[in-house]
């Protein structure tokens, strides 16, 4: 052990330091500090069991320094010497975690008595905490090997009858019997993005503290991403089992925002643990989010799971790019669907396939590109997120409405691609450019200005820039090379030529007009 003496006077280390018999007491290192700033640098590099200060000491106290090692949480106990004897400063010091005080005078008698009970007192501690130790390690193990033994089980690997099983779980001291009965559930977290701030991990350990508060025994078995977790526990009620997984999912969404689809089987013998466990997955797969997001594997087998299609009516109102309406007649559509029963993932696969396949007919006879709409992020992730639930859905179709871009005519896209040169005058414009900001196939854009204007896209820059040019050098003293710069034009000769032949001259004889006209 190590001990520290921290005292202003000299002769009190001292004493202390000589007539007490550190080796007899078990103490290897005894430290001293005559006043707190060093004794906590010595803290802070030693590992120092007990600590014997006086309180009356400049600039900082004993009762500072013990308020400083509780708050840095230091594993160390503290006797008090003062030379008061008044109570109150007894009653401080043991309200701060002292283990006792002493009074000055030192008696050697006395206060070696005080410290070989502290030392005593921080032995029977270590054994505690080293037995607690032990046993939480041994439960840890356990806790493995129960895991271990039910993963095996549920994945068909310790043996396909009862015999078999049970040979298993007394080779790993697992209480087993034949007639009992097991209630299993799967919680899937597969919807939901994990790395925030909390770590599966910790949803793990949280669902295991959850469970075990009922019954310690029970098991928590998760798969390899950390997604899902299989819930198994013995001999329960069924009711019961439901309503304590319907409060699992509430106090998840609740307090830690994480919003969890499960389903579970209740009343199974150990030779039909396999085959629920399989059943499970299954029923997790096709699952949606819907109400209350928990299932009954025995309900949804016996109930006929909704299909959806889209309509005659809502093909026609996506051919016609009629997006908003699309939208609010298929959420009224999803939503009597899934009225009286759950509608599928594999159902809402299908309806995202129609959707894309409608919008792609509805692209090609516009010339829209669909890869270069897909580009969008957040479409896309709307899209990824569309079998969650019928919610999902309707976000990705929404956010499709207001990204896809819906042309009542040919002049809508030449307003369009106007629009972008204008704001764009001053940069390299390409016809490339264009079509992948409009999301449109770049020869259909073309081909629709020319017919609506009657020129090019490259001249119809070309007369933009060149108007923006008459304007500045008109109304300002910018130099003509500048004039040029700030129209877009790198090379002064190419904009000299393009100029003249707009203006049937220079852009310098433009110039010298413009002055001569504001002179008259």
């Amino acid at each position: 052990m190590e001990i520290l003496l921290v005292d202003d006077e000299v002769y009190t280390i001292r004493i202390l330091q000589t007539a007490i018999d550190w080796e007899g007491h078990g103490v290897g290192q005894v430290w001293s500090a005559l006043g707190v700033a060093r004794a906590k640098e010595i803290v802070k590099e030693h590992p120092v069991d007990l600590i014997i200060c006086d309180i009356e000491m400049p600039k900082e106290t004993g009762l500072d320094f013990l308020t400083w090692i509780r708050e840095n949480r230091y594993d160390t106990e503290m006797i008090l010497l003062t030379c008061h004897t008044d109570f109150s400063y007894a009653k401080q010091a043991l309200g701060l975690g002292a283990y006792d005080y002493c009074v000055k005078p030192i008696i050697v008698e006395d206060i070696e008595r005080v410290i070989a009970e502290a030392l005593a007192h921080i032995q029977e501690k270590r054994k505690m905490r080293q037995a607690w130790e032990e046993k939480d390690y041994l439960e840890r193990r356990r806790r493995i090997v129960d895991r271990n033994f039910w993963r095996n089980t549920l994945e068909g690997r310790n043996g396909d009858s009862p015999g078999e099983l049970l040979t298993q779980a007394k080779e790993n001291n697992i209480r087993l019997e034949l007639d009992d009965t097991f209630c299993m559930a799967l919680f899937s977290a597969k919807f939901v993005d994990l790395a925030g701030e909390t770590e599966p991990t910790d949803y793990l350990k949280i669902t295991q503290e959850y469970f075990d508060r009922i019954d310690p025994e029970t098991v928590l078995v998760e798969n390899a991403n950390r997604d899902k977790w299989t819930v198994l526990m013995k001999n329960r009620d069924p009711f019961g089992f439901r309503k304590l997984c319907m409060d699992y999912l509430v106090m998840q969404r609740e307090k830690r925002e994480l919003r969890l689809i499960g389903c579970y089987q209740t009343g199974l013998y150990c030779e039909e643990l396999v085959p629920a466990y399989k059943k499970l997955h299954e029923t997790e797969m096709m699952m949606t989010f819907y109400q209350e997001n928990l299932w009954d594997v025995c309900r949804v087998e016996q109930e006929k799971l909704v299909d959806v299609e889209l309509t005659a009516d809502m093909e026609q109102l996506l051919y016609s790019g009629r997006f908003a309406e699309f939208a609010d007649d298929l959420d009224n559509y999803l939503q009597k669907k899934q009225w009286k029963h759950p509608v599928s993932v594999a159902a809402l696969y299908t309806l995202r396939a129609d959707i894309c396949q409608s919008l792609d007919v509805y692209l090609k006879g516009r010339g829209i590109s669909a890869h270069s709409l897909f580009l969008d992020e957040e479409l896309c992730r709307r899209m990824n997120e569309s079998t969650v639930s019928v919610e999902h859905m309707m976000r990705f179709v929404r956010c499709l409405a207001q990204v896809v871009p819906y042309e009542n005519d040919v002049t809508d896209i030449t307003n369009a691609v106007k629009k972008y040169i204008f704001q764009h005058l001053s940069e390299d414009i390409v016809r490339d450019s264009i079509a992948e900001a409009l999301y449109m196939n770049v020869d259909y854009i073309a081909r629709v200005f020319k017919r609506d204007t009657g020129m090019s896209i490259s001249q119809y820059i070309n007369r933009e820039r060149i108007n923006q040019a008459k304007l500045l050098i008109a109304t300002s003293d910018m130099p003509v090379g500048d004039v040029a710069e700030s129209v877009g034009y790198t090379n002064f000769s190419y904009f000299s030529k393009i100029f003249k032949q707009f203006e049937n001259c220079t852009p310098r004889e433009y110039k010298l007009r413009m002055k001569g006209t504001a002179m008259k």
